[in-house]
């Protein structure tokens, strides 16, 4: 089976990393896998299987932003289409219009890891991103939560795999008496980490608990305002990101958007046997006394106090019960669902 992935990139965002991977998985299962991208961004940032074919699409470059995203689009679906594939995969709304536009014979999927109609301000993008959802293709979503009701006809949920070698728990116990918390910052405002330094800035005002606190890949200059002192830690490779997991007693992963859809923040720092605060999957799917609906500065402070509180059965049981949600989500396991899919649908 030969199956096509059009990409606009093969950078280091989540939705590049799970292409990454399940192209991996499906040429364990022997099939043909080819990714286009364009030549501009072609060169992958997460290790790709030898066998994975590599296609460079052609980029226009002229004063006229608007024409060079149409030529480079087209170039695109050109490409793609020169494939000959039996399937297609798209996973962001700008290549679902790509496998929309293959041919009628190739089985069409549209795996969504995010309803990215919340991702620009912008009433034109939001409009294209919004359309995507409603183009003939299978929808596989990461989330049953994750599009409007009206468009959730998905055929299946597939969360994302994790990487159980690497991100996995050391021996440690966790004192509450000084408790070191992390997070991984983000420059997006929709990620909410200006929001976590404003509830840990209070933290340190108060002084009534004794914490450190390590910020992971992303640090705005105008943070060291808010905190008295944090350690920084730069994450060039997935093993560096297992070691910050380890460093924390607890991670903080909330955002200000899609309550319930799944994060990689929280799924990793699951498996690797911290304390997880969390508005996201696979947290809010169980019964963490830590969980939070949706992002809330007040709530968010509650549960880091909580946290303090936490007799060490009351640790134990906690980090047990999580990582049940997590001990199925090998990528070998998600590959397999996922293949299995594209062979049946």
């Amino acid at each position: 089976m030969k199956v096509v992935i059009p990409m606009m990139g093969m950078g280091r965002s989540g939705g590049e990393r799970v292409l990454a991977k399940l192209a991996n998985a499906l040429v364990d299962k022997g099939e043909d896998v080819y990714i286009v991208a364009p030549e501009s961004n072609c060169l992958p940032y997460y290790p790709l299987d030898s066998k994975i074919v590599i296609l460079k699409s052609k980029v226009k470059r002229t004063r006229f932003k608007f024409l060079n995203f149409f030529f480079n689009m087209y170039y695109l679906l050109c490409k793609s289409r020169a494939v000959n594939a039996d399937v297609a995969i798209a996973n962001y709304h700008l290549t679902a219009y790509i496998v929309a536009l293959l041919k009628s014979s190739v089985n069409k999927f549209y795996y969504i890891q995010a309803y990215e109609v919340n991702f620009s301000k912008r009433y034109t993008l939001k409009m294209l991103a919004f359309f995507s959802y409603l183009l003939p293709l299978k929808k596989i979503v990461n989330s049953k939560l994750l599009l409007p009701s009206y468009i959730n006809n998905y055929i299946e949920v597939i969360p994302p795999g994790i990487d159980l070698d690497l991100f996995k728990s050391i021996n440690k116990e966790i004192d509450t008496k000084k408790l070191k918390i992390g997070f991984i910052g983000r420059r997006e405002p929709y990620k909410g980490s200006r929001e976590i330094i404003d509830v840990l800035s209070k933290f340190y005002l108060n002084n009534r608990f004794d914490f450190s606190l390590n910020i992971a890949v992303y640090m705005d200059v105008n943070w060291m305002n808010k905190i008295e002192s944090f350690n920084f830690y730069e994450i060039h490779n997935d093993e560096q990101l297992a070691d910050f997991y380890r460093l924390n007693d607890i991670i903080i992963a909330t955002g200000l958007i899609e309550d319930g859809a799944f994060h990689y923040p929280c799924a990793e720092a699951i498996a690797s046997n911290c304390l997880v605060i969390s508005n996201y999957a696979p947290l809010v799917n169980g019964e963490s006394i830590l969980s939070l609906k949706s992002f809330d500065k007040e709530e968010l402070a509650k549960k880091i106090e909580q946290c303090f509180e936490l007799s060490q059965s009351d640790i134990i049981n906690e980090l047990a019960s999580n990582y049940q949600l997590v001990k199925d989500s090998s990528w070998s396991i998600v590959g397999d669902k996922f293949h299995k899919i594209l062979l049946h649908m």
